[in-house]
């Protein structure tokens, strides 16, 4: 339009090549823009995309560590020795967590606490004898 200037004729013939283009091409109207964007660059993948986000980054003070993959940590873990429980051999648990010593310490509980007044009263001894205690003052 520029281009045309003020001339009338130069006008008038602008405006009769867009009216042919417009005939030509047609109404573009009834597109939606998904419906452009896929004539322009094709379908959109129906698949499932499986990436996931990065792992975050830590900026402060871990500048120098490095992430330990899950496979560098199961190798760890495979070459631990399992614990093994001192009472029953078990490689499930170990001597604190055992279901065996939860029952024989709750009975061991009971059994101890008549030793232990026993043990008091034993140990308990009756002081009857006087003791002369010196004042200091010798003549």
């Amino acid at each position: 339009m520029n281009k045309a200037g003020v001339d009338v004729e130069k006008l008038s013939y602008v405006e009769k090549v867009v009216k042919q283009l417009n005939t030509d091409l047609g109404d573009g109207s009834g597109l939606t823009k998904k419906a452009h964007m896929e004539e322009m660059m094709g379908p959109q993948p129906t698949e499932e995309i499986t990436i996931h986000a990065p792992n975050q980054c830590k900026n402060k003070g871990s500048g120098l560590k490095r992430f330990v993959s899950q496979r560098e940590k199961a190798i760890k873990e495979g070459n631990k020795r399992p614990r093994k429980c001192k009472l029953c051999s078990s490689n499930v648990h170990d001597a604190r967590t055992c279901p065996k010593k939860n029952n024989s310490s709750t009975s061991d509980k009971n059994n101890s606490s008549t030793t232990d007044a026993e043990k008091n009263k034993s140990s308990t001894v009756d002081v009857t004898e006087e003791v002369e205690v010196d004042s200091g003052n010798e003549d």
